[in-house]
């Protein structure tokens, strides 16, 4: 079962879910730059063994996986559920756009990336001088 919930410490929408491996997937959307008409969200995710992994594993950037066909269909699960949220959410979304993006640390991760996000109308672009992969998302708009 997947836990949606606002932290307010990093401005971050964030979902967790222990998968029947024992391990836990987390997605989250942490809110990077708020402009007059658009906020831009950064997606990040993680997956770990034991709770103390977590930090490790958040640094590095490194997502770890015993079976990755379930994480993936876990993980795109619960980013689709973390945008509903946020498009849910009238203090984000009134009068505003909100673009949901994400950077990559290589070549391999970025085309799963792609391949994954392209199917819901992502695409590539450039922000704050970095390549990403994004999405604008008007104030109605829900994802499918």
């Amino acid at each position: 079962m997947s836990n949606i919930m606002w932290c307010s410490d990093t401005e971050s929408y964030i979902a967790k879910e222990k998968i029947c491996n024992g391990q836990t997937v987390v997605i989250g959307l942490e809110l990077v730059e708020k402009t007059i008409d658009s906020n831009y969200w950064n997606i990040y995710a993680s997956v770990y063994n034991k709770r103390k992994h977590s930090d490790i594993n958040e640094d590095s950037c490194k997502i770890t996986s015993k079976n990755p066909f379930l994480t993936a269909s876990i993980g795109i699960r619960l980013f689709k559920s973390l945008i509903n949220v946020l498009l849910d959410d009238k203090k984000f979304t009134n009068n505003k756009s909100n673009i949901v993006y994400c950077t990559w640390t290589d070549n391999k991760r970025r085309d799963v990336y792609y391949k994954y996000l392209n199917k819901y109308g992502y695409q590539y672009g450039n922000l704050f001088g970095e390549k990403i992969i994004y999405k604008k998302y008007g104030a109605n708009e829900v994802i499918s």
